[in-house]
Protein backbone atom coordinates (compact mmCIF):
# COMPACT_ATOMS: atom_id res chain seq x y z
CA UNK A 1 0.00 0.00 0.00
CA UNK A 2 1.44 3.27 -0.83
CA UNK A 3 1.38 6.17 1.70
CA UNK A 4 1.88 9.64 0.06
CA UNK A 5 2.46 13.19 2.19
CA UNK A 6 0.83 15.67 -0.32
CA UNK A 7 1.11 14.06 -3.40
CA UNK A 8 1.04 17.15 -6.06
CA UNK A 9 -1.49 14.86 -8.77
CA UNK A 10 -3.14 12.70 -6.39
CA UNK A 11 -3.45 13.10 -2.86
CA UNK A 12 -3.95 10.21 -1.09
CA UNK A 13 -4.14 9.65 3.31
CA UNK A 14 -3.81 6.23 4.47
CA UNK A 15 -2.65 4.92 8.04
CA UNK A 16 0.18 4.06 9.56
CA UNK A 17 2.47 5.99 6.95
CA UNK A 18 6.23 6.82 7.00
CA UNK A 19 7.02 9.94 5.40
CA UNK A 20 11.07 10.49 4.40
CA UNK A 21 11.93 13.91 3.56
CA UNK A 22 14.91 14.92 1.77
CA UNK A 23 16.86 17.83 2.46
CA UNK A 24 18.04 19.36 -1.12
CA UNK A 25 15.91 18.39 -4.12
CA UNK A 26 17.54 15.64 -6.34
CA UNK A 27 19.45 14.30 -7.99
CA UNK A 28 21.55 16.69 -5.53
CA UNK A 29 24.33 18.95 -7.55
CA UNK A 30 21.98 18.66 -10.56
CA UNK A 31 20.89 21.84 -12.41
CA UNK A 32 17.09 22.52 -12.49
CA UNK A 33 15.20 22.35 -15.34
CA UNK A 34 13.78 25.80 -16.84
CA UNK A 35 10.44 23.70 -18.34
CA UNK A 36 8.97 20.35 -18.55
CA UNK A 37 10.48 18.78 -22.11
CA UNK A 38 8.21 18.85 -25.30
CA UNK A 39 7.89 15.37 -24.72
CA UNK A 40 6.42 15.35 -21.22
CA UNK A 41 4.16 18.26 -22.39
CA UNK A 42 0.39 17.67 -23.01
CA UNK A 43 -3.00 16.10 -21.76
CA UNK A 44 -3.13 13.53 -19.41
CA UNK A 45 -6.34 11.96 -17.62
CA UNK A 46 -7.04 9.24 -15.30
CA UNK A 47 -9.95 7.63 -13.67
CA UNK A 48 -11.14 7.86 -10.02
CA UNK A 49 -14.39 5.61 -9.87
CA UNK A 50 -16.94 7.29 -12.13
CA UNK A 51 -15.07 10.61 -12.50
CA UNK A 52 -12.10 11.81 -14.58
CA UNK A 53 -9.65 14.47 -13.70
CA UNK A 54 -7.06 15.83 -16.22
CA UNK A 55 -3.77 16.78 -15.75
CA UNK A 56 -2.33 19.77 -18.18
CA UNK A 57 1.75 19.59 -18.28
CA UNK A 58 2.71 23.27 -19.71
CA UNK A 59 6.48 24.19 -20.43
CA UNK A 60 7.24 25.66 -17.00
CA UNK A 61 3.83 24.50 -14.62
CA UNK A 62 1.16 21.80 -14.68
CA UNK A 63 -2.42 22.40 -14.17
CA UNK A 64 -4.92 20.01 -12.23
CA UNK A 65 -8.29 19.98 -10.94
CA UNK A 66 -8.91 20.11 -6.86
CA UNK A 67 -12.16 19.40 -5.21
CA UNK A 68 -13.06 21.63 -2.11
CA UNK A 69 -15.76 20.66 -0.22
CA UNK A 70 -17.34 21.39 3.35
CA UNK A 71 -20.38 21.34 5.64
CA UNK A 72 -20.56 23.15 8.26
CA UNK A 73 -23.61 24.50 11.18
CA UNK A 74 -25.00 27.93 9.96
CA UNK A 75 -24.95 28.96 13.40
CA UNK A 76 -21.27 28.49 13.39
CA UNK A 77 -20.54 30.78 10.07
CA UNK A 78 -20.11 34.26 12.32
CA UNK A 79 -17.56 32.18 14.56
CA UNK A 80 -14.74 31.90 11.21
CA UNK A 81 -13.30 34.65 10.35
CA UNK A 82 -12.13 33.58 6.80
CA UNK A 83 -15.72 32.62 5.54
CA UNK A 84 -19.22 34.92 4.79
CA UNK A 85 -21.77 34.89 3.25
CA UNK A 86 -22.28 37.83 0.56
CA UNK A 87 -25.78 37.88 -1.11
CA UNK A 88 -26.70 33.87 -2.33
CA UNK A 89 -22.76 33.10 -2.05
CA UNK A 90 -20.28 32.04 0.14
CA UNK A 91 -16.69 33.62 0.03
CA UNK A 92 -14.22 31.52 2.13
CA UNK A 93 -10.72 32.46 2.14
CA UNK A 94 -9.00 28.91 2.32
CA UNK A 95 -10.25 28.50 -1.31
CA UNK A 96 -7.95 29.98 -3.21
CA UNK A 97 -10.34 31.50 -5.69
CA UNK A 98 -11.02 35.24 -5.39
CA UNK A 99 -15.03 34.70 -6.40
CA UNK A 100 -17.80 33.86 -4.54
CA UNK A 101 -19.17 29.69 -3.90
CA UNK A 102 -22.58 28.39 -4.74
CA UNK A 103 -23.87 26.36 -1.52
CA UNK A 104 -27.18 24.89 -0.43
CA UNK A 105 -28.71 24.65 3.16
CA UNK A 106 -30.31 21.61 5.48
CA UNK A 107 -30.68 20.60 8.86
CA UNK A 108 -29.43 24.13 9.74
CA UNK A 109 -26.27 23.68 7.84
CA UNK A 110 -24.59 25.31 5.14
CA UNK A 111 -22.64 22.85 2.44
CA UNK A 112 -20.44 23.63 -0.48
CA UNK A 113 -18.95 21.59 -3.16
CA UNK A 114 -16.54 22.92 -6.25
CA UNK A 115 -13.48 21.90 -8.22
CA UNK A 116 -10.89 24.58 -9.22
CA UNK A 117 -8.03 24.25 -11.74
CA UNK A 118 -5.11 25.04 -9.68
CA UNK A 119 -1.32 25.25 -11.08
CA UNK A 120 1.93 24.33 -10.12
CA UNK A 121 4.99 26.55 -11.56
CA UNK A 122 8.18 25.75 -11.40
CA UNK A 123 9.93 27.78 -9.08
CA UNK A 124 12.28 28.02 -5.90
CA UNK A 125 10.23 26.07 -4.45
CA UNK A 126 9.18 23.53 -6.90
CA UNK A 127 12.17 22.12 -8.70
CA UNK A 128 12.44 19.86 -11.58
CA UNK A 129 15.57 17.56 -12.64
CA UNK A 130 16.58 14.84 -15.29
CA UNK A 131 17.64 11.52 -13.97
CA UNK A 132 18.59 9.55 -16.86
CA UNK A 133 14.97 9.56 -19.08
CA UNK A 134 12.96 10.07 -15.96
CA UNK A 135 12.03 13.82 -14.33
CA UNK A 136 12.29 14.49 -10.88
CA UNK A 137 10.38 16.63 -9.37
CA UNK A 138 10.96 18.16 -5.66
CA UNK A 139 8.22 20.49 -4.21
CA UNK A 140 9.75 22.30 -0.56
CA UNK A 141 7.57 21.00 2.63
CA UNK A 142 5.61 24.35 3.28
CA UNK A 143 6.96 26.30 5.86
CA UNK A 144 10.45 23.46 6.05
CA UNK A 145 13.65 23.69 5.01
CA UNK A 146 13.10 19.79 3.46
CA UNK A 147 11.73 18.11 0.46
CA UNK A 148 8.90 15.69 -1.31
CA UNK A 149 10.48 14.28 -4.19
CA UNK A 150 8.57 12.30 -6.75
CA UNK A 151 9.60 10.56 -10.25
CA UNK A 152 7.92 10.70 -13.46
CA UNK A 153 8.28 8.59 -16.17
CA UNK A 154 7.09 8.79 -19.86
CA UNK A 155 6.22 5.36 -21.02
CA UNK A 156 6.57 4.04 -24.04
CA UNK A 157 2.71 4.42 -25.19
CA UNK A 158 2.75 8.22 -23.98
CA UNK A 159 1.45 7.54 -20.96
CA UNK A 160 2.95 9.43 -17.30
CA UNK A 161 3.72 7.22 -14.73
CA UNK A 162 4.03 9.01 -11.55
CA UNK A 163 6.14 7.49 -8.34
CA UNK A 164 6.66 8.27 -5.09
CA UNK A 165 8.89 7.46 -1.99
CA UNK A 166 6.97 3.93 -0.53
CA UNK A 167 5.85 3.07 3.36
CA UNK A 168 8.48 1.41 4.69
CA UNK A 169 7.80 0.13 8.12
CA UNK A 170 10.40 1.83 10.71
CA UNK A 171 12.21 0.04 13.56
CA UNK A 172 10.20 -0.67 16.30
CA UNK A 173 6.39 -0.50 14.49
CA UNK A 174 4.57 -3.79 14.42
CA UNK A 175 3.13 -4.21 10.91
CA UNK A 176 -0.17 -6.24 11.66
CA UNK A 177 -2.32 -5.05 8.62
CA UNK A 178 0.42 -4.76 5.60
CA UNK A 179 0.53 -1.27 5.23
CA UNK A 180 4.25 -1.10 4.72
CA UNK A 181 6.02 -1.72 1.32
CA UNK A 182 9.18 -2.90 3.31
CA UNK A 183 11.57 -2.18 6.27
CA UNK A 184 13.05 0.90 6.62
CA UNK A 185 16.19 -0.63 8.18
CA UNK A 186 17.15 -2.58 4.24
CA UNK A 187 18.10 1.03 3.13
CA UNK A 188 20.79 2.21 5.67
CA UNK A 189 23.56 0.96 4.32
CA UNK A 190 22.58 3.11 1.46
CA UNK A 191 22.46 7.00 3.50
CA UNK A 192 21.69 8.27 6.96
CA UNK A 193 18.08 8.50 8.13
CA UNK A 194 17.74 11.62 11.08
CA UNK A 195 14.04 10.86 12.49
CA UNK A 196 12.15 13.89 12.22
CA UNK A 197 8.92 12.32 14.22
CA UNK A 198 7.94 8.74 15.23
CA UNK A 199 6.95 8.43 11.21
CA UNK A 200 9.17 10.65 9.46
CA UNK A 201 12.51 10.94 8.38
CA UNK A 202 15.07 13.33 6.50
CA UNK A 203 17.70 11.81 4.11
CA UNK A 204 20.52 13.65 1.93
CA UNK A 205 21.86 11.54 -0.60
CA UNK A 206 24.39 11.71 -3.34
CA UNK A 207 23.91 11.47 -6.64
CA UNK A 208 25.52 8.32 -6.24
CA UNK A 209 23.38 7.10 -3.29
CA UNK A 210 20.23 8.61 -5.00
CA UNK A 211 20.86 6.24 -7.70
CA UNK A 212 21.12 3.32 -5.50
CA UNK A 213 17.66 3.99 -3.42
CA UNK A 214 16.31 4.15 -7.02
CA UNK A 215 17.80 0.73 -7.70
CA UNK A 216 16.63 -0.76 -4.50
CA UNK A 217 12.92 0.23 -4.88
CA UNK A 218 13.19 3.22 -2.75
CA UNK A 219 10.51 4.90 -5.12
CA UNK A 220 6.67 3.62 -5.59
CA UNK A 221 4.27 3.51 -8.55
CA UNK A 222 1.66 5.98 -7.20
CA UNK A 223 -0.89 6.65 -10.52
CA UNK A 224 -0.57 6.44 -14.38
CA UNK A 225 -2.28 9.17 -16.57
CA UNK A 226 -3.06 8.54 -19.28
CA UNK A 227 -2.40 10.43 -22.52
CA UNK A 228 -5.22 12.30 -24.52
CA UNK A 229 -5.19 11.32 -27.99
Amino acid sequence: MKCLPALLFVITVFSSCTTIYFEHPQPKGDPALKGFPKSFQGAYFVKDGALTDTLFVEKDKFVYPENFKKSLPLASLDTIPTMRIAGNLLYDDTVPIDYGIPFTESNDSIHYDITIKMDKKLSEVLVLKKFGKLLVLNEKEDKKDYWNTYLIEKLKNGNLQVSAVGNFKPEGVEDKKGNFDGELKDFYSITSFTQLSDDSFLINPDKKAFQQLFNKDFFKKVEVYERVK
